[in-house]
C-alpha cells in the first residue's frame, strides 16, 4: 500500500466526517423545528373552546389525542420528518463510511511498519 493511497483513503475519511457533522447539524435543526410547530398546534389545541367558552379539549388524554391527529395532518410536520429521517440515515451511512476510511489508514500504516522492519 502506497502514502498517496492512504492519503486518499485520508481525504475520503474527512469527506465522509464532515457530511457526518453536516447531517448532525441538519437532523438538530429539524427536530427542533417539528417540536416548534407541535407546541404550536398544542397552544391551538388548549386554546379551543366550545360554543359555552368551555375548553374543547378537557383533559391531557383528549388533548394529547388530538395534537396526533393534527400532526399526522400537517404537511410541514410530515416534510420535517421525511427530512428529519433522510438525514439520520445519511449519516449513519457517512459514518460507516468514514470508520470504513479510518479502518484503512490504519492497515496501510502497519502495512508499511512492517515493510520498513
Amino acid at each position: 500500500m502506497e502514502a498517496q493511497e492512504v492519503r486518499g483513503y485520508a481525504d475520503e475519511r474527512k469527506k465522509a466526517s464532515e457530511s457526518v457533522i453536516d447531517a448532525q447539524r441538519v437532523i438538530a435543526e429539524t427536530e427542533r423545528a417539528i417540536k416548534l410547530r407541535e407546541q404550536a398546534i398544542m397552544k391551538e389545541i388548549t386554546a379551543a373552546m366550545n360554543g359555552e367558552g368551555k375548553p374543547l379539549f378537557s383533559n391531557e388524554a383528549a388533548r394529547h389525542a388530538e395534537l396526533c391527529l393534527r400532526c399526522e395532518a400537517d404537511d410541514r410536520i410530515l416534510e420535517m420528518r421525511t427530512t428529519f429521517e433522510a438525514y439520520k440515515e445519511a449519516a449513519g451511512r457517512d459514518s460507516i463510511t468514514a470508520e470504513y476510511f479510518r479502518d484503512l489508514i490504519r492497515i496501510g500504516c502497519a502495512f508499511a511498519e512492517a515493510q520498513k522492519g
